[in-house]
């Protein structure tokens, strides 16, 4: 088996479901990043920064400027967690939520249609093979990362 050009053909097909979000996002004048941000805070009903962190795999500075610059817009809010100032709430404002209900039920309809199109074990297959591919995918490119990031520490 050719994994090289296995590899590469996977790639472009993320590579063109990323292209799909980001197409869908900029429709409605955001990018896929804030999307998928405000997605994670509608489905979840609110969560902390360092959840959106950790989910997205994104700096804190990147996640804390989307959500300020939401909270400005009126759409997003921080509530502190009782006991724990440094930790915030982040959840959607009623205009916040008449926002997301106009911009994510056509893409979660979309993903939803496309999870149809499946039979119920091909879908569970879709799911065990997908998420067997991300943690391996993840754990090596992590692996990279602390190495190189050692590596440059050292020189």
């Amino acid at each position: 088996m050719e994994y090289k050009n296995d590899s590469i053909d996977l790639c472009e097909i993320m590579q063109d479901f990323d292209s799909i979000y980001e197409y869908y996002a900029k429709q409605y004048g955001i990018n896929s990043t804030t999307m998928y941000l405000l997605y994670i805070v509608h489905i979840s009903d609110g969560c902390t920064q360092k959840d959106i962190c950790e989910k997205m795999l994104l700096p804190k500075q990147t996640v804390n400027s989307i959500v300020k610059d939401y909270q400005r817009k009126g759409l997003l809010e921080a509530v502190e967690l009782s006991g724990d100032r440094r930790h915030k709430h982040i959840r959607l404002t009623k205009q916040g939520k008449e926002y997301c209900d106009k911009i994510l039920p056509p893409i979660i309809e979309a993903e939803a249609y496309a999870i149809e199109q499946f039979s119920e074990e091909e879908c569970r297959l879709l799911f065990s093979l997908l998420g067997k591919y991300k943690q391996a995918f993840k754990e090596k490119v992590m692996k990279s990362i602390h190495l190189q990031t050692d590596n440059e520490n050292k020189s």
